[in-house]
């Protein structure tokens, strides 16, 4: 099962979240600025996965240039959608 949020336009990521088999999750991010922002869009993605208490994922970020709050945003949306769908 998986979920996503956000779109593919300059200033904004595209985050998608699947079940994995393994309880720690594992995190990708595909960013043209991921050189000299990764410390930043690291923070967003891992602390917004620690706020939700999520475990057991795959994450994947596509990132157009977002700001480390909108890559915060589109994980904790992509993660409620994954658990609003697995309630049923």
């Amino acid at each position: 099962m998986k979920a996503a949020a956000g779109k593919t336009e300059k200033g904004d990521s595209l985050v998608t979240v699947y079940r994995s088999n393994s309880d720690e999750c594992k995190v990708t991010i595909n960013s043209p600025v991921r050189e000299m922002f990764k410390e930043l869009q690291d923070n967003a993605v891992y602390t917004a996965l620690e706020e939700t208490g999520a475990e057991g994922l795959t994450v994947e970020v596509n990132d157009y240039q977002a700001l480390d709050f909108v890559l915060t945003a589109r994980v904790k949306a992509a993660l409620f959608r994954l658990r609003e769908k697995e309630e049923g």
